[in-house]
């Protein structure tokens, strides 16, 4: 019996130490989970814009918890609906961006152009999409390289 409520206690003190680091990691997942959509649903705009030969406007609401984006008029959550409130925070060089039918971008768009994926209360968690040129090349960038 009492060597019952040793491995219990012990159990629990371990589950107690490594509890924070498990919420850490599983933000960080999250906001890895929303760069990725916010990469695709960008590379997806571009892609529509060249092919159907209309421009395409990707939109970001980053007052919405968790945030939203939208290609044209419909919004959707990041992380269809994955990603717990609070969870994440989405900043935006502009609330949207446009890709005309070549797939670029207007000159008019401050380049480079981020998206940035950020968990709350952390230093180090920032992850990032930039639009690099006004041809729209698109890349990914994480910690200190983004704003």
């Amino acid at each position: 019996m009492l060597e019952t409520l040793v491995i219990v206690a012990v159990t629990g003190i371990l589950f107690a130490i490594s509890a924070p680091g498990w919420t850490s990691m599983v933000q960080r997942q999250q906001a890895s989970a929303a760069k990725a959509q916010v990469l695709q649903t960008l590379r997806q705009a571009q892609s529509t814009a060249r092919q159907k030969r209309a421009s395409q406007i990707v939109k970001f609401d980053t007052t919405s918890d968790p945030p939203q984006l939208s290609i044209g008029n419909t919004f959707y959550s990041l992380g269809q609906g994955n990603i717990k409130p609070g969870a994440v925070r989405l900043a935006a060089s502009s609330p949207s961006i446009i890709f005309d039918s070549l797939g670029n971008v207007p000159q008019s768009t401050p380049i480079p152009y981020y998206v940035t994926v950020s968990v709350p209360n952390s230093s180090n968690s920032k992850q990032c999409v930039a639009i690099q040129s006004l041809i729209g090349a698109i890349t990914e960038l994480n910690g200190n390289a983004c704003p």
